[in-house]
């Protein structure tokens, strides 16, 4: 396949590529500029790309990626690595 051509993607490809499960892929549709054919979603990897450098959430995040965010807290007041909305208040 020439370089110049696009590659049009299934959810499963796009998946793989970025080492994500098919649920992000889902979940994330919008921001990687999916393509909506009747009922499947279809993705074009130069679009992906792009809009992933774009995108905020895909830059380097440093120290917030260790902490967990206030959304990241379940109704129970735990995160997912197991911390309470109290502690994390306390910084424990």
């Amino acid at each position: 396949m020439p370089q110049d051509t696009d590659e049009i993607l299934t959810v499963s490809e796009i998946a793989v590529r970025l080492r994500v499960p098919e649920s992000w892929v889902y979940g994330h549709a919008a921001l990687l500029g999916a393509y909506r054919l009747g009922k499947y979603l279809r993705f074009s990897w130069k679009r992906t790309l792009q809009r992933l450098e774009a995108s905020s959430d895909t830059r380097d995040v440093g120290a917030a990626a260790q902490r967990p965010s206030e959304e990241a807290i379940d109704s129970r007041g735990y995160s997912a690595h197991g911390t309470t909305r109290e502690q994390k208040r306390l910084d424990i």
